[in-house]
């Protein structure tokens, strides 16, 4: 979880708002279900990066994860690195 001045802060992110989006895209093609899942997909790798990126804001002695935290927690851990193929420049491959 997430953690904020020395207290865990839940993250969520409203499945009705995935659900709009999906429907904006792709109307009345969607099933809510599939909102709910991909709510679930997204909080889950939310919590991953966010976790890996907290490790190496750590190890630099700081209590704010920065950008550069995410970016080196995501090319550094193999997992994110899979799921998450970025070239050096910052281009998708």
């Amino acid at each position: 979880m997430p953690h904020r001045g020395g207290k865990s802060v839940p993250f969520f992110l409203p499945t009705q708002n995935v659900y709009d989006v999906l429907l904006e895209s792709f109307p009345n093609k969607v099933n809510p279900q599939s909102a709910v899942y991909l709510t679930a997909v997204v909080e889950y790798m939310t919590a991953e990066i966010l976790e890996a990126a907290s490790k190496k804001a750590k190890e630099r002695r700081s209590h704010l994860v920065t950008l550069e935290d995410i970016t080196y927690a995501m090319h550094n851990d193999p997992e994110l690195k899979k799921a998450f193929p970025v070239t050096g420049d910052g281009n998708s491959k």
